[in-house]
């Protein structure tokens, strides 16, 4: 829940006047997104002189012990995918559903406490939250436009809600457009991974227990498309591709020593044509 300056008019749970609060409602809901409540925000931040990152170690440190040192991460797939409608009653030519998920479909909603999905403004409440799986919104539409996934994590976390973006896709690649099957899908997925460093004791301890069977499959299938397989592909690519900017580099690099020794000698000519005049 967020509170905007017209929620400070009065004073609040804690007790603390209105004066107090205008001006800082930014900091308070960067607190209030984080899990805590409206008294433990302004508290902390009363404390610290409304400097949200000391107020927010303040109340991390107070939910739970960290693990310092500690790093941990859990894969996760967004995106969205759309169909053509295959009659079209009004201007919407496609069905589209955009989605959080684990890359096997596995259940994540032990380590993420909210997903918000930010539709366009024309959507009617293009602000769609979901604090149960599966995070995912149908829709119909016409038109392509960005869409803010925004993940908030349990209090236990300590973590500071994040923000994917990804701009929703309805058509096929150019390219692809002409030979395109009718009915096939548009897929727009995108591979990440969530990393918590430094976690605090009880999230570390959500978090192995969570993690149930490989995260991603050697080799890709039908249900899924990202594998150890395709990633491997990819860093051979993207290796050939640097190994190819790199022989480039040292191409141009050896072309413009060159032209830098010609060019001295030229000056050495010119400079030995005037002293002979």
């Amino acid at each position: 829940m967020e509170f905007s300056e017209f929620d400070y008019a009065s004073d609040g749970p804690s007790g603390l006047s209105s004066a107090t609060h205008v001006g800082h409602v930014e900091q308070v809901n960067t607190l209030l997104s984080m899990g805590f409540s409206h008294p433990q925000a302004l508290h902390a931040l009363e404390m610290y002189d409304y400097d949200v990152n000391k107020a927010s170690n303040y109340l991390i440190d107070k939910t739970g012990k960290r693990l310092k040192g500690v790093v941990i991460s859990r894969p996760i797939v967004y995106g969205n995918i759309a169909i053509e409608l295959p009659t079209q009653k009004s201007n919407n030519t496609h069905k589209w559903t955009v989605f959080l998920r684990g890359p096997n479909g596995q259940d994540i909603s032990s380590f993420i406490h909210k997903v918000e999905f930010k539709l366009h403004e024309t959507f009617v409440n293009n602000n769609r939250a979901f604090k149960t799986a599966p995070y995912e919104v149908t829709e119909t539409g016409w038109g392509e436009f960005e869409i803010i996934t925004k993940i908030y994590f349990p209090l236990s976390s300590g973590e500071k809600p994040i923000s994917l973006y990804h701009m929703l896709k309805l058509y096929p690649p150019d390219s692809q457009a002409q030979t395109w099957p009718k009915g096939k899908p548009v897929n727009n997925f995108f591979y990440d991974e969530l990393i918590f460093s430094d976690p605090t004791e009880e999230f570390f301890d959500t978090l192995t227990k969570s993690a149930v069977g490989p995260e991603i499959p050697l080799k890709a299938t039908g249900n899924h498309i990202f594998s150890l397989e395709s990633e491997a592909a990819e860093c051979k690519r993207l290796e050939s591709a640097v190994s190819q900017v790199t022989e480039k580099y040292n191409e141009y690099k050896g072309r413009a020593q060159t032209a830098e020794i010609e060019i001295a000698e030229l000056r050495r000519d010119i400079a030995a044509l005037d002293a002979a005049r």
